[in-house]
């Protein structure tokens, strides 16, 4: 899935790239595996909601 896919094409994916290098540099993460990782351990991302 493309980051314009999962914003609905309501955002374009330079904007959703943006953001997400905005939010690695505030939780000091090097790539979108750590970030994932550490919203994980944030609790910013919970498995129950997580639709394979």
């Amino acid at each position: 899935m493309t980051s314009s896919e999962f914003s609905g094409g309501n955002l374009s994916e330079r904007t959703i790239e943006f953001y997400l290098t905005r939010i690695k540099e505030k939780l000091k993460c090097k790539n979108k595996h750590e970030l994932i990782n550490k919203s994980f351990e944030l609790g910013f991302i919970d498995l129950m909601f997580i639709m394979f």
